[in-house]
């Protein structure tokens, strides 16, 4: 990666992660986002979202696992990211740069 590289995360909130059950997720001016599966193995949430937009659908599948705010940012420091930026005041996405010093 370039120096001062940008990583976008999206964070899911602990909470939904752990309670949350297939169905409508939101829709919105014709578009739509359910959930068509989900599983839980230890602390991994394996998921499956699809998206409907004029006639068309697309699927997205992936795991996530809970973490602190703490966790994440020493996960990415491990890794060579700092400073880490949390979009607010929902705390979504993270966005987190890769230091000079740490490139590969």
């Amino acid at each position: 990666m370039k120096p001062d590289a940008q990583l976008l995360l999206q964070h899911h909130d602990p909470e939904w992660l752990s309670n949350v059950q297939p169905g409508i997720v939101g829709q919105s001016d014709g578009f739509a986002i359910s959930l068509e599966a989900v599983s839980r193995t230890d602390e991994t949430t394996q998921m499956t979202l699809r998206y409907d937009l004029a006639g068309s659908s697309w699927f997205h599948s992936f795991s996530a696992v809970a973490l602190s705010d703490q966790a994440i940012r020493c996960l990415l420091a491990e890794n060579g990211f700092c400073p880490v930026a949390w979009s607010e005041p929902s705390r979504r996405w993270i966005r987190a740069v890769l230091q000079s010093s740490r490139h590969a």
